[in-house]
C-alpha cells in the first residue's frame, strides 16, 4: 500500500472513488479544495491510499494556522474513506505523521458516516435521513400529526415558495440574521458564492417568501441518490407563520420530483431542539463520528455549548447588529471554516 498526496490533474480519478464509495460525503469532492484555498488561503493535503494503481482510500486534510484558536489539521466532512479498516488506520497514521511534521496541537477527522476502529473517538452529532422511495403520499401520512398541521397553517397564511439561484444575496442575509440570534459567526459571502461557482449544477435554492420578502430559505446540494440540505434558515420574527415547517416539506417534494432516493436533514447535536424537530418528519438519525490524535494538548478542544468561553461569546455575538457580524463573522471563521 502506498499512500500518496493528490495532485489538480488526478482529480477525476479521485472524484470517481468518491462516487462509488457508499459512504461518501458531498464535501470529499475534490472541488472543495479550490473552495477552502479561495476562500480562506488555507493549505490542503489530499491522501489517497493505492493498491495496484487504483485508489483504495482517500483522506482530505486542511491546515489551519489559528489566529484565534490553537494550529490544527483537520478533514472535512465525512473524514476517511477506505475499502478496509486497515486502510483506513494507515491513512489515520499518515494523518498523524503531518500534524508531527508541522508541529499541529491535533488532529480533527470529523463527521466519519462509518464507525472506524480508531481512538479517542468522539459522538455528538447526527444526521438525519428520510427514505423518499416509499412515496409522497406515504411521506406525508408518516409525519408527526404537529408537522402535517404547522404545514396546513403556514399554507393558509398565504406563504409561497419559490426556487433559484438569483436568491443568493437575500440567502445570505437571512443566515446571517439567523446565526447571529443564535450567536454563531457567518461566514463570508464570497464562501457561498465560491460554493455556489464550483457547484453550480448541483445546488439549488428554495425560499419561502411572505409576500416579497424572504422569511426562510434552504441550501440544497444534489450527491448521487440524496438531496443534501446543508443550511437553512429563517427569521426568528416570523416563526409564528411555520415557514420552516413548510420549507421542509416543499424541499422533500422537490427531492421526490427530481427522482432523488433520500433527503438528508444536515447535520445536528444529538437531543438538540434541531434533532426533535427533523424527528416530526420521521426522518431517521444517523450518527457521525470524530476521530482525533492529540499532539501539543491533552484534552480534546472544547468548542460551542461544552466551553463556557464559547458561551459566553455567544451571549455576545446576539446582541452585534447584524452588519457587522457580516464583517468580524468571517475572521473568526478562518479558525474554524465548518464549524
Amino acid at each position: 500500500m502506498e499512500i500518496i498526496t493528490i495532485k489538480p490533474d488526478q482529480e477525476k480519478e479521485w472524484n470517481e472513488h468518491i462516487l462509488q464509495n457508499p459512504f461518501s460525503y458531498p464535501h470529499q469532492l475534490f472541488g472543495w479544495n479550490r473552495i477552502i484555498e479561495k476562500t480562506y488561503g488555507l493549505e490542503t493535503r489530499y491522501l489517497a491510499a493505492q493498491e495496484g494503481g487504483r485508489f483504495v482510500g482517500v483522506l482530505p486534510l486542511f491546515m489551519v494556522q489559528g489566529r484565534w484558536l490553537q494550529n490544527y489539521l483537520s478533514s472535512l466532512a465525512g473524514g476517511v474513506l477506505a475499502d478496509r479498516e486497515d486502510i483506513a488506520r494507515v491513512l489515520f497514521e499518515h494523518a498523524k505523521s503531518l500534524v508531527q511534521e508541522y508541529d499541529f496541537s491535533y488532529l480533527k477527522v470529523r463527521d466519519n458516516i462509518y464507525p472506524w476502529n480508531l481512538t479517542p473517538q468522539v459522538m455528538v452529532e447526527q444526521t438525519h435521513i428520510l427514505d423518499l422511495t416509499v412515496g409522497v403520499e406515504t411521506i406525508w401520512k408518516n409525519f408527526k400529526s404537529e408537522a402535517r398541521n404547522r404545514i396546513r397553517k403556514a399554507e393558509k397564511t398565504g406563504l409561497q415558495m419559490d426556487k433559484g439561484k438569483g436568491y443568493l444575496k437575500e440567502f445570505y442575509d437571512v443566515l446571517a440574521t439567523n446565526l447571529r440570534d443564535m450567536g454563531t459567526p457567518i461566514f463570508s459571502f464570497n464562501f457561498l458564492q465560491n460554493v455556489l461557482n464550483e457547484f453550480s449544477k448541483e445546488i439549488e435554492l428554495l425560499v419561502i417568501k411572505l409576500g416579497d420578502k424572504v422569511i426562510s430559505e434552504m441550501f440544497l446540494f444534489s450527491f448521487k441518490n440524496t438531496l443534501y440540505s446543508p443550511f437553512i434558515a429563517g427569521l426568528k420574527n416570523y416563526s409564528s407563520y411555520c415557514s420552516n415547517d413548510l420549507l421542509y416539506w416543499e424541499s422533500i417534494q422537490y427531492a421526490c420530483r427530481h427522482g432523488f432516493e433520500y433527503f438528508n436533514f444536515g447535520k445536528n447535536r444529538k437531543d438538540s431542539g434541531a434533532a426533535r424537530f427533523k424527528q416530526k418528519f420521521n426522518a431517521q438519525p444517523k450518527d457521525l463520528y470524530d476521530y482525533y490524535y492529540l499532539n501539543k494538548i491533552s484534552e480534546i478542544p472544547k468548542i460551542g455549548r461544552v466551553n463556557w468561553k464559547f458561551q459566553a461569546l455567544r451571549a455576545v455575538w446576539k446582541k452585534l447588529p447584524v452588519e457587522l457580524t457580516k464583517r468580524v463573522g468571517p475572521v473568526i471563521r478562518r479558525d474554524l471554516p465548518f464549524g
